[in-house]
């Protein structure tokens, strides 16, 4: 799903840990290198697309696998977001635009978010940490030694990339620093269910340059990595897919109708009688 802010409850319903979403049971800020951590965290999702941290919860197993299995209430939420403000403010460039939100799980809650009966049997706090993505590129994060010491003029570069969070290397920084391409990708995860590996029916009103085409299309799945937008269509004898480099996506928007679109500066799907023929023809050099 698109990423939107968690402010409630009812937004923990359904939720799995994906591009945009992901949990902690707790940050021991006894250890001297959390606060490194929390800012990892946080500046992965702004360098991303957005995202949510929900503290106080755990992972579940089997069937619950990627979704929240238990609560671990925290028991001083206001100490915790504070530390988590301090954590990012100060080890972080530039600053991040983000959130915590203190949130209480009645039992009815902790019941639908769960799909079960909960363990507890009182109401539970989480903190939900809500990171907007960041129009101008990465955000750096200072380097610590194991004593928690800062290594002056030390930053790393984390990117949240599937459930996983990384950090870029040296060679990977000028492949994300496309400012056009950036805001193309921030726009594409507005659009409801493509953060994740399939589409899963998901369809946009596609433009391009040749005034033909206006015609809804399949989303099969947005390739961070290679910053490709890959459309499917049913051929005359195959389905056909064609891949849209960001680059030559002018822009992407959601209509009156409610309906999402994007303007291609390009052909697409121009020949859906020969499948040996490339489905997107760039216009622009």
């Amino acid at each position: 799903m698109a990423w939107s802010p968690v402010e409630s409850a009812a937004h923990l319903v359904g939720k799995h840990e994906t591009l945009t979403f992901d949990w902690k049971a707790t940050y021991d800020f006894a250890d001297p290198t959390t606060a490194f951590e929390v800012a990892k965290d946080v500046a992965a999702f702004a360098s991303a697309v957005g995202g949510t941290i929900l503290i106080g919860a755990h992972e579940g197993g089997g069937p619950r696998r990627g979704m929240v299995g238990a609560f671990a209430s925290v028991t001083a939420p206001g100490e915790l977001v504070t530390r988590v403000t301090q954590s990012v403010n100060q080890n972080t460039r530039p600053l991040p635009i983000f959130e915590p939100r203190i949130i209480r799980l009645s039992v009815d809650d902790q019941r639908q978010v769960l799909e079960r009966e909960p363990d507890e049997t009182a109401e539970v706090i989480v903190v939900a940490v809500n990171v907007r993505p960041t129009a101008s590129g990465f955000v750096a994060v200072r380097v610590c030694r194991p004593d928690g010491a800062v290594i002056a003029d030390a930053f790393k570069f984390p990117i949240r990339g599937g459930e996983r969070t990384r950090c870029l290397l040296p060679e990977e920084l000028a492949l994300y620093q496309d400012a056009h391409e950036r805001k193309v990708a921030v726009l594409l995860h507005q659009i409801p269910a493509v953060d994740r590996a399939q589409g899963a029916g998901l369809r946009v009103r596609l433009y391009d340059d040749t005034g033909a085409t206006n015609q809804l299309r399949d989303v099969v799945r947005i390739d961070e990595e290679h910053k490709i937008l890959v459309l499917m269509l049913d051929g005359l004898h195959e389905t056909l897919t064609a891949n849209i480099p960001f680059a030559f996506i002018r822009t992407v928007w959601r209509d009156e109708l409610g309906e999402w679109c994007i303007f291609v500066e390009g052909r697409v799907f121009h020949d859906i009688a020969d499948a040996s023929r490339p489905q997107f023809i760039p216009t622009r050099r």
